[in-house]
């Protein structure tokens, strides 16, 4: 009936195909069952909406597209802009700050139905994190937070994501890598995992075996879609806290755009033979701080406030600890320069809609 060669090949895609099978299994076994977790979280989990048609909202970041392929309806009575969840006894909700992308108007829809009226506390574009006030005078289901600190790589987890208002969605995946993959900009704060973030699940929980928040999935139109992006839960603690004090997130900046060097070989191929560590400047902002004080692209920056600098996440931590108009001192090698100390005083960062690709600045 079939020939030898047809035989062969009919043989290896059956054999293909059962070890797909028990792979798809052998995987399936190795994640812990999250089941009853998911009964005590799901009440948590919330669905935003806005009863204005959102102003700045794209096909790109619009749950409703993403899933049905077809936009709200102009005469809808509301518009889904996707997930959250509640914290601190459900007195407030922690979404993606691409979600509130153009509104003014927000309602929380609950597990039971129940809608609540909220309103914005503050946002931070830089780590895609909104804070909501919900405008409620009882305790609602809450979720806690884990130490991301302590979690660890290839440990389980499970993505909620709440994008119409119906059912939620759950994804269970393994945590890939805690950040400094990318070697460029903030943006290499937020986490690895291997299920992809979308515009469906954006703003929701990733959760560890027990329900506690390990990280806020983060989601771009840039990132590949095979995986998702989550800013972890320590990250997210420390703006809360400064969003709650000061509604806003107070960030000193340089004004410049940097990368890490890969090898100890791509220093010293800059002429730094001495040298081990280090981050270049891609490009600076006219007239922010690092322009200000004279440092050029092509620069090293090898140390800052007598702390070396081995990575972007370096510099970053130290400006995260520094408040604007403060004075730092780095020590910068230069080509034909040698070794240079320079002083600079931080600047706020100014407001995201003032700045180019805000994610990618320090």
């Amino acid at each position: 009936m079939f020939g030898r060669s047809t035989q062969r090949s009919f043989s290896f895609w059956l054999r293909l195909a059962f070890f797909m099978l028990a792979s798809t299994k052998s995987a399936a076994a190795s994640l812990p069952d999250f089941q009853e977790v998911l009964t005590d979280v799901f009440p948590a989990v919330v669905h935003l909406r806005t009863t204005a048609r959102p102003q700045n909202q794209t096909l790109l970041n619009d749950p409703q597209q993403f899933l049905l392929q077809t936009p709200p309806l102009q005469s809808a009575s509301n518009f889904p802009l996707g997930t959250g969840f509640l914290i601190q006894k459900g007195q407030y909700c922690l979404t993606a700050y691409r979600n509130l992308a153009g509104v003014s108007e927000l309602e929380i829809l609950l597990r039971n139905k129940k809608v609540l009226k909220a309103h914005l506390i503050g946002a931070d574009r830089t780590s895609d994190l909104a804070l909501l006030k919900v405008e409620t005078k009882s305790s609602l289901p809450s979720l806690e937070f884990a130490d991301s600190q302590k979690a660890l790589l290839g440990e389980a987890i499970v993505l909620i994501g709440q994008p119409l208002g119906f059912e939620p969605l759950v994804l269970q995946g393994h945590l890939m890598a805690k950040g400094g993959v990318l070697g460029r900009g903030p943006s290499d704060q937020f986490w690895i995992y291997d299920v992809g973030t979308n515009p469906a699940n954006a703003g929701g929980p990733l959760l560890d075996r027990r329900g506690r928040v390990l990280g806020m999935a983060h989601y771009s139109p840039q990132n590949p879609a095979a995986y998702g992006f989550a800013l972890p839960s320590n990250r997210a603690k420390e703006l809360i806290a400064g969003l709650q004090k000061n509604g806003k997130v107070l960030r000193s900046w340089l004004g410049l755009l940097a990368r890490n060097l890969p090898s100890t070989e791509a220093i010293t191929a800059k002429g730094a033979q001495t040298l081990n560590q280090g981050i270049q400047i891609e490009n600076l902002i006219i007239d922010g701080p690092a322009a200000r004080a004279g440092l050029q692209i092509g620069d090293l920056i090898v140390e800052a406030n007598k702390r070396p600098i081995s990575s972007l996440v370096d510099l970053q931590h130290l400006l995260e600890e520094t408040k604007p108009s403060t004075s730092i001192k780095l020590k910068i090698y230069r080509r034909q320069k040698s070794y240079l100390d320079l002083e600079l005083i931080t600047a706020e960062i100014p407001s995201a809609e003032d700045l180019p690709d805000a994610q990618d600045l320090l």
